[in-house]
């Protein structure tokens, strides 16, 4: 680790206002915060050239803040003898942003979850002025179809207009067609915008590809209580933002000398497909232009072996969710029964967590792990720079029954 002299404290400043109220003899109630928080000089491990022998140093590193509203409420909806309802809610809206970047407006970094088959090499940014947890990547355009290629004398050669793509994002790709020299795409290979509008996609088409961590979240609570049963769940919720899905990412791409015959996730089967099967049963190359568009009608994605695993806008999906975090079910005994043994109260209970999500997200679990990066051994565990919301072998949240009972003396 590079020493630096010139380190100092983070200085961190809050500022809230906030109101209390309640309506109906407090059957409404709740409270209604804002919020502004900023943090300076934060204290970093921020890579450094290895010209120097070291990897990192600690350094103070820029300005955020985080803005918002928090609302909470709570509502005795049915209060009559036996019989009680109650539902209780909080909502928050956060907007963080990077309010000052040293040196520069822009700031690349790397996840390292794919080492140098990484393409960008660095799929994470910081940009001043825009909010932490931006993922950098390539936008896609799905896949290179049949029509994209004037066939010639047997070459596919792209018709004008279409850019082609570089090696440099997608490294050895298989394929079984003929090409013109210099052109790297064909038919089924994955496609992406040329965003500088060169004429080719390659390492200068990466782009900011959006902000990961939702800006709404909020849970809200359930309560029902009739004589000695009681019944609640809690329920939690995010709306918006996006999951870098690295899990998914890994199986589309291949990696290096995984073919057609490598385990894939079950989506694989609507992929792209370049090889057929004949009467005998042998497997054939298609490189006629009229059956590959027939094999490839229903196909809803590129052709899941290149080598390079390549950070794009289809990895990056929508994250919202809502859960059932928690339901519980209690029984209290009559007191006539614990008379007689001296015990003043008896609950038993019945809680389960994690009984169920309703979400878009096509991974495990919508609330994925946020590891630093995917260094080892002693860098492992400094505070580097956040990849947040990536799902990189995330381990799903377990489904859970406990059963117990409150005893009071």
């Amino acid at each position: 680790m590079l020493a630096n002299s010139k380190l100092k404290w983070e200085t961190t400043i809050s500022r809230n206002l906030g109101v209390d109220f309640g309506f109906l003899n407090n059957r409404i109630n709740g409270s209604l915060e804002v919020y502004w928080n900023t943090t300076k000089d934060l204290l970093m491990a921020v890579p450094v050239d290895n010209t120097t022998g070291y990897s990192y140093q600690f350094q103070n590193f820029g300005k955020t803040s985080n803005r918002g509203i928090e609302l909470s409420v709570n509502v005795d909806v049915i209060n009559k003898g036996d019989f009680r309802f109650n539902v209780g809610a909080i909502y928050n809206y956060n907007r963080n942003k990077l309010d000052e970047l040293p040196n520069a407006d822009q700031y690349l970094y790397s996840s390292y979850w794919g080492s140098s088959s990484l393409v960008p090499t660095n799929d994470y940014m910081f940009v001043e002025g825009k909010a932490i947890g931006l993922v950098r990547g390539f936008v896609s355009e799905g896949y290179y179809t049949v029509d994209d290629f004037n066939y010639t004398n047997g070459q596919y050669v792209l018709k004008e207009g279409v850019p082609d793509i570089t090696k440099a994002l997608t490294a050895t790709y298989m394929h079984p067609y003929d090409l013109p020299s210099g052109q790297t795409a064909f038919p089924g290979a994955a496609k992406f915008r040329d965003v500088d509008e060169s004429g080719t996609v390659d390492l200068d088409d990466a782009t900011c590809l959006g902000e990961v961590m939702p800006r709404h979240t909020g849970s809200f609570q359930l309560n029902f209580n009739y004589k000695n049963f009681d019944l609640s769940t809690n329920f939690n919720w995010t709306a918006g933002g996006k999951i870098y899905n690295v899990a998914a990412m890994i199986n589309a791409s291949g990696q290096e000398f995984d073919g057609i015959g490598a385990q894939r996730a079950s989506w694989v089967a609507d992929a792209f497909k370049v090889y057929n099967v004949n009467a005998a049963g042998d497997l054939y190359a298609v490189t006629n232009p009229d059956e590959l568009r027939t094999l490839n009608a229903n196909a809803k994605y590129h052709l899941p072996y290149h080598q390079s695993g390549i950070t794009s806008s289809e990895w990056l999906e929508d994250g919202s969710y809502l859960r059932l975090q928690t339901l519980t079910l209690g029984y209290t005994l009559p007191k006539n029964l614990l008379a007689k043994v001296k015990i003043d109260k008896v609950r038993l209970y019945l809680t389960a967590t994690n009984l169920f999500t309703i979400t878009g997200y096509s991974g495990i679990d919508p609330e994925v792990n946020a590891t630093p990066t995917g260094q080892s051994g002693f860098y492992s565990n400094l505070r580097i720079f956040p990849t947040l919301n990536m799902d990189f072998g995330t381990y799903p949240r377990a489904r859970t029954f406990t059963f117990g009972a409150n005893i009071t003396f």
